[in-house]
């Protein structure tokens, strides 16, 4: 009969169909990093290779001891270099979290030295890509919103979950037209919101494909940053920095360099300048504490693997750790021995930071 052939053959169809999808899913594996995400490559590619870490953590809270209060990023959200701070300094810390377009740093710091009395630090984190933005475009508005999350202490993982599996339709045939595009393109790079390049080296990252690097579309406004927006960012600091010392509270601003800038010299026919501004030295020049982390972040991640995880912008625990042991022996060696700011500001960026620690 016409209706049960039909039906028959919608059936084997429908069976065919799922079975596609269901293998395409399982060979691409769960998504996991930001990158692989937004970008649509796939983890089978790019997820990292390495076995679980782990790093101890303390928890996130608001006390009356606090001494340092972080406005922070991501990159201080896992609460990963403020332990490690904590464990070397001693400092009681309380991390609050830019909001996308709530955070107005000047209200937020002013608040925050009001309502925290022994508050005699106050830390201003930034990834790279939107410190500009941030020191510009959100540093004087009326109301703050500013996040406040409160963690417990315990373990950051990097154990890698592949469970559930991805059932995006539009993510699977993406990255699938994304995969066919990197092999065409070998040493070229292939571009979205995520731009896939070719290194020249292929034992800095554990995943497959580790001879090529994936990074934010984003990161690359900045490196052509005009001088004038620079010296806005500056001159608001400046004004942040002279109302924080009226109340005897330092100000130090910490940027996290961007993965495209820390892997830029390793990567095939960029794009990118061979130099870019950075805003660290500008800081500190004006007499902003502002360490200045990209050339022993290049250093470090060129003689690890993983340094930056492949499939995302964020650090490794690895990552997090260089990060923290670095904060901390700046702290101990500029801040917490007692230096008067100008000193800080004259033996940075070479001997606060001390070189870079091989073996780490």
């Amino acid at each position: 009969m016409p209706g049960r052939k039909f039906t028959t053959v919608f059936i084997c169809v429908t069976c065919i169909w799922l079975a596609a999808v269901l293998s395409l899913t399982v060979w691409e594996q769960k998504v996991v990093g930001d990158l692989s995400r937004v970008g649509r490559w796939p983890e089978r590619d790019f997820g990292a290779r390495t076995n679980a870490a782990y790093l101890p953590v303390l928890a996130n809270a608001v006390t009356p001891q606090v001494s340092i209060a972080v406005l922070g990023d991501s990159f201080a959200r896992p609460n990963i270099w403020q332990s490690m701070l904590t464990e070397r300094s001693g400092a009681s810390i309380a991390s609050w979290q830019f909001a996308d377009h709530g955070s107005c740093i000047r209200d937020w710091a002013l608040k925050v030295v009001k309502n925290q009395t022994q508050v005699r630090t106050i830390v201003l984190q930034s990834v790279e890509r939107v410190v500009l933005y941030r020191l510009i475009e959100r540093f004087d508005c009326d109301t703050d919103q500013s996040l406040f999350p409160e963690t417990q202490a315990g373990m950051a993982s990097e154990e890698r979950s592949y469970w559930p599996l991805t059932m995006d339709l539009e993510y699977l045939g993406r990255s699938l037209l994304n995969t066919i595009k990197e092999n065409v393109r070998a040493d070229d790079e292939v571009r979205s919101e995520v731009v896939n390049v070719p290194l020249s080296r292929s034992d800095l990252f554990s995943n497959r494909r580790s001879d090529r690097m994936l990074y934010f579309t984003d990161d690359e406004p900045e490196w052509r940053a005009p001088p004038e927006k620079v010296a806005l960012a500056v001159r608001n600091l400046l004004r942040l920095k002279a109302l924080l010392e009226e109340k005897g509270v330092r100000l130090v601003v910490i940027i996290v360099p961007d993965k495209s800038n820390v892997y830029r010299p390793l990567i095939v026919n960029s794009r990118l300048p061979a130099h870019k501004p950075e805003l660290a030295q500008a800081l500190s020049d004006a007499g902003v504490i502002a360490p200045r982390f990209l050339e022993y972040f290049r250093d470090q991640a060129l003689r690890s693997v993983d340094f930056y995880l492949p499939d995302d912008t964020h650090l490794s625990l690895a990552g997090y750790e260089y990060l923290g042991r670095e904060i901390a022996d700046f702290w101990q060696k500029s801040l917490v021995a007692g230096d008067s700011e100008e000193t800080v500001s004259a033996i940075h960026p070479r001997v606060d930071m001390g070189p870079a620690h091989p073996g780490r």
